[in-house]
């Protein structure tokens, strides 16, 4: 059964940072500046001077000034370690006042790898909630730069709220054979982006169905790595199809969607988007995670999603620390334009 509260709760205007580390995140941050995300601040931080010069970000930390002098670390941990401390101050101004953080990097390498367990360890001290998005390296890389992506991804487990991993195997596994090197980095590039902007968007924008940041923090928070799954589509079936692709999409393991117990819904659609389908998404998804999972959703239409749906999952296998805790937080709002959160449960 479902729950309904449609009490609107007041929320201040949160700042949200966005940190590309190294050369990947870098990319990435860079793409999303360029598409002008409203709301959201982005930030580059790298070794490499040069990539630096480059950045579309308008704010750029050069780490290393006397340790790596502009040039990169060379795929040294210990040396982006140490580049990033020398900047430590300079990290810390950049992220006071904000709410929420993300750190995105590419695992495997040196600055990305190294330098980011440094600055969510920075992020985590100053009592900011932060999320790490990362790549995993290709099996072709070999298994050193495996283990070391590793190394790097346990690290910030450390210190970040949620760590979302994603294998660039399975991701490009996706993309047509025909697309050409550039052009397949470019849509990976776009999946990291697009999966910032989602999330963020519910927070700082009005939608249709808005999330609160405790609602966030409900699904998002114990430094484990969480599960994410995407799905797109257009035309008659779109909700279906969305969904199907999202609970059956490549990059999870057989079967994983159903132990979800935390689970984060993001609806994206045009201007054509209506609370029917919203509804229709967040029914069909309850179906599919665990029979006690704790949900939360938010639902946003902008332009270029005319005519299109796509679906983010975000979840978490570990149960909500007490029943109490969990019947407290849910309940789901219906109504348009809602400050409050949405939630629900089955009973």
């Amino acid at each position: 059964m479902f729950k309904i509260d449609n009490k609107i709760n007041g929320k201040s205007a949160l700042s949200i940072k966005v940190f590309g580390v190294g050369g990947a995140g870098g990319n990435i941050v860079n793409l999303a500046a360029r598409d002008t995300f409203s709301g959201i601040e982005f930030i580059n931080i790298n070794t490499d001077s040069q990539a630096l010069k480059a950045s579309l970000a308008p704010i750029k930390i050069e780490l290393g000034t006397y340790t790596t002098k502009g040039e990169g670390t060379g795929g040294n941990l210990d040396a982006a370690k140490r580049a990033c401390e020398e900047q430590r101050e300079e990290i810390v101004q950049v992220l006071k006042g904000a709410h929420l953080v993300f750190i995105v990097a590419g695992m495997g390498g040196g600055t990305g790898t190294g330098a980011a367990p440094v600055i969510s360890e920075i992020a985590s001290g100053l009592g900011i909630m932060t999320i790490a998005v990362i790549s995993l390296p290709f099996s072709f890389e070999g298994k050193k730069k495996k283990m070391k992506a590793i190394r790097g991804k346990e690290e910030l487990k450390r210190s970040v709220d949620a760590v979302i991993a994603i294998e660039n195997d399975k991701l490009f596994a996706n993309f047509t054979e025909n697309l050409s090197l550039t052009e397949s980095f470019e849509k990976a590039n776009h999946v990291f982006a697009e999966l910032i902007e989602s999330l963020s968007s519910h927070l700082i924008n009005p939608g249709i169905v808005n999330m609160d940041m405790a609602a966030f923090r409900k699904v998002i928070e114990g430094g484990r790595e969480v599960l994410l799954a995407i799905g797109e589509a257009e035309g008659e079936n779109r909700v279906l199809s969305a969904v199907d692709l999202a609970v059956n999409s490549p990059w999870l393991e057989k079967n994983s969607v159903r132990k979800l117990k935390r689970v984060l819904i993001s609806v994206m659609g045009g201007e054509d988007l209506n609370f029917r389908e919203v509804s229709q998404v967040v029914e069909m998804i309850n179906h599919r995670v665990h029979s006690d999972a704790y949900i939360t959703f938010g639902a946003f239409a902008l332009p270029k999603y005319n005519n299109k749906l796509k679906v983010i999952i975000v979840g978490d296998t570990a149960m909500l620390e007490s029943i109490q805790d969990f019947k407290e937080a849910s309940t789901i709002s219906s109504t348009k334009k809602s400050e409050g959160g949405p939630f629900l449960w089955k009973e």
